[in-house]
């Protein structure tokens, strides 16, 4: 894939790519620092969806501005709520 393609997706690639990380320290087994970074994921997709204007959004435009925001932040907490109510000792 080149960069341009890459570029055309605007910040969409970053917010995948931490979302990434967060999935593969999850499966490595660290649950609660995987939960926590992808919750960091749709943290940074709000935030980003938020400062930016409409053309530079790219992959994170869904819906009107508003909505986006709210739904990524809710799915952040979401996340971050769940991945931390996990327990993780033997029983």
């Amino acid at each position: 894939m080149s960069w341009r393609r890459l570029a055309g997706l605007g910040p969409w690639w970053a917010v995948a790519a931490v979302a990434a990380l967060g999935l593969g320290l999850s499966v490595r087994g660290e649950i609660r620092a995987g939960g926590d970074v992808l919750a960091g994921a749709f943290l940074l997709a709000s935030v980003l969806r938020l400062v930016l204007t409409a053309p530079h959004g790219g992959g994170i435009e869904m819906r009107s501005k508003r909505l986006d925001v709210f739904m990524l932040g809710l799915a952040a907490v979401a996340v971050l709520v769940a991945f931390n109510l996990v327990n993780l000792t033997p029983s």
